[in-house]
């Protein structure tokens, strides 16, 4: 009777040890001391609970979580990618759901990629019904995809809870789907549980397919489309947006453009997107690059071509030059006018893109500019510019120390650029036919006359 009884207490206590929530790195739970998620291994410990049937999924509700510091899940994946699948969401089915209360405490999850196309609910957390804030995801790099049939995010692929103050840096990578083109949303999809709207409230999402499939995404936003409201990128890097109540419908963001720990967000205003507070050394998302003209010719010899500079673009970033011999973008660029070394009676391909520097990525490439050096019997160099050119009906004429527009209409906006970009002469035709401007220095000059671009050789 003895043995009996000590085995139906053994029993009883490995039932309950089964449905005990794991003690991670600390807390009991509570709001006032929140289960502490200190790992990778505490993310996956929370994931393997919830994912291991209804029972345990419903012992979540109530409780609360904590994440203290930036997680990496790199190293964590490549020891535990089950079968090349990655990340196990947190919740794989829509009554295997996290329902607690997850603070991300201002702290970011990197590392993440998951390869599970013939699931749906697929994210960092698969199925959720509880709340989530104060939480960042970034998805980036190389293999750093996101795959599943149906119901894909970023951060929450099925959502019946509420996702507040949550960012998904995921602009360099694809979320994709095999399924279903309407489920994939890249941060948060609405579960359509009508017990259990889903409620998203001043998020962010960098680049995404769309916040949310349903629901109401008017204090959610994204630089892309979105089924609800979109802004464009420049309206999204400005601090007034996101500090003006009428945006938000009651009140702004807790944000600001400096750092300030009484905050949660900050923006570098007009470059970047909205971060944490608590990231005070995150990389500031740069802004795309400018686009630029292509190059025009100056002059050609056997081994050298020599291009005008492309005007640089109003932002400040400056202008870069690369060539080919096929029609494609090189990967090498200069900033120099002059590309030597090159061989005789060759056809080469040159592009300009405005050059990347701290606050914005480099530019696409212009369309080329196809040039053919001249043959060892030509010698010498080859003026593509002659003296005097005729567009339209607007001439230019180059002397020795000055540029001769006529035939000019009323009203001709003038300016005149160096071979470096630099405007050098502006002004007004009025109602003269003829303008005659000179110049110090003997060389090439770009003439922009109304519509019209010339250009000009003084000698």
């Amino acid at each position: 009777m003895k043995n009996k009884f000590a085995f139906i207490a053994l029993i009883a206590l490995q039932t309950l040890t089964a449905h005990a929530i794991p003690s991670f790195c600390g807390g009991s739970g509570t709001s006032s001391d929140p289960y502490k998620i200190c790992t990778a291994q505490d993310l996956a410990d929370l994931g393997d609970f919830v994912n291991a049937g209804e029972t345990y999924s419903l012992q979540t509700a109530g409780k609360y979580f904590i994440l203290m510091n930036d997680i990496d899940l790199t190293t964590y994946l490549n020891a535990h990618d089950d079968g090349g699948k990655g990340w196990k969401p947190i919740g794989t089915q829509d009554n295997y759901a996290l329902r607690g209360d997850f603070n991300g405490g201002r702290h970011k999850i990197t590392g993440l990629w998951i390869n599970r196309p013939d699931n749906e609910g697929v994210g960092l957390f698969g199925f959720f019904s509880g709340k989530i804030y104060n939480l960042g995801v970034e998805i980036k790099g190389a293999g750093s995809n996101v795959s599943g049939s149906s119901f894909v995010g970023g951060l929450v692929g099925a959502n019946a809870g509420t996702i507040r103050n949550s960012v998904a840096a995921i602009s360099s990578i694809e979320v994709t789907t095999t399924t279903s083109t309407n489920n994939f949303c890249r941060f948060a999809c609405d579960a359509d549980f009508p017990s259990h709207p889903s409620i998203l409230s001043n998020n962010y999402a960098n680049s995404a397919m769309g916040l949310i499939r349903n629901g109401d995404p008017s204090t959610t936003f994204t630089d892309s489309d979105v089924n609800g409201t979109g802004k464009p990128l420049a309206t999204l890097k400005t601090f007034d947006f996101y500090n003006t109540p009428a945006n938000w419908h009651t009140a702004a963001w807790d944000i600001d453009n400096v750092a300030n720990p009484a905050k949660i967000w900050q923006i570098n205003d007009g470059t970047s997107f909205p971060f944490f507070q608590s990231q005070t050394n995150a990389t500031v998302p740069k802004v795309a690059g400018a686009t630029v003209a292509a190059p025009a010719l100056a002059s050609k010899t056997t081994n050298s071509i020599t291009i005008i500079a492309v005007i640089a673009p109003a932002n400040g970033q400056v202008v870069e030059y690369g060539i080919n011999t096929s029609n494609t973008a090189p990967n090498t660029w200069q900033t120099d006018l002059t590309f030597t070394s090159l061989s005789a009676n060759t056809t080469y391909y040159i592009f300009a893109r405005s050059k990347e520097n701290t606050d914005y990525n480099a530019g696409s490439p212009s369309t080329s500019l196809q040039v053919k050096t001249n043959s060892n019997s030509s010698g010498g160099v080859t003026p593509i510019n002659p003296s005097q050119t005729t567009i339209s009906n607007i001439h230019v004429k180059a002397t020795s120390n000055a540029i001769v527009l006529s035939n000019l209409p009323p009203n001709t906006k003038v300016d005149v650029y160096n071979l470096q970009g630099k405007r050098i002469y502006f002004s007004n035709s009025g109602n003269s036919q003829i303008l005659r401007i000179l110049v110090q220095t003997k060389g090439i000059y770009i003439v922009k006359a109304g519509t019209q671009t010339m250009r000009a050789v003084v000698r």
